[in-house]
């Protein structure tokens, strides 16, 4: 886990990290599925979810974007569920434990939303060819390279 190239303090060094065997969805939220969570529990909205409505009914199969820490546990706590530790989601990341991309040297537009020029997302099952072996689809580690930041 880790690396041993330039990053952040707690990502240095790269070291061994004995996992136990878990589950991984094979999609990730959608809007759909997050409205239900809200509608149900009563939970709060996320806030780019202008006047407490989902944003377009065409994104019902979206993955849900914008969730705070606290309330994507909340989800997982309602589906009876987990989030993952960082060590599980850089396993799943890494498949082989080595490379970002099981599918390096193959366009991008063929695996993952990841060179999408609108920025704008896609439908949780629009990229089959990028299922990790693990059975995540799309699962892409380091959006940093784009100029981008994962939240957790």
């Amino acid at each position: 886990m880790g690396a041993n190239t330039p990053g952040r303090d707690d990502e240095n060094p790269e070291h061994l990290v004995s996992l136990k065997g878990y589950y991984i969805d094979k999609y990730e939220v959608t809007n759909l599925q997050y409205k239900e969570f809200v509608q149900v529990t009563g939970h709060r909205f996320p806030r780019h979810w202008r006047n407490n409505t989902f944003p377009d009914a065409s994104l019902v199969d979206h993955p849900v974007v914008n969730v705070l820490w606290d309330d994507a546990k909340a989800y997982c706590d309602w589906v009876q569920k987990r989030l993952r530790s960082e060590a599980e989601w850089e396993r799943a990341a890494l498949e082989d434990g080595r490379d970002e991309y099981a599918w390096r040297g193959s366009s991008n537009a063929d695996y993952s939303n990841f060179d999408n020029p609108d920025g704008k997302t896609t439908p949780v099952d629009r990229y089959p060819n990028g299922k990790s072996g693990l059975g995540a689809w799309e699962h892409v580690r380091q959006c940093q390279r784009m100029g981008q930041r994962l939240v957790r």
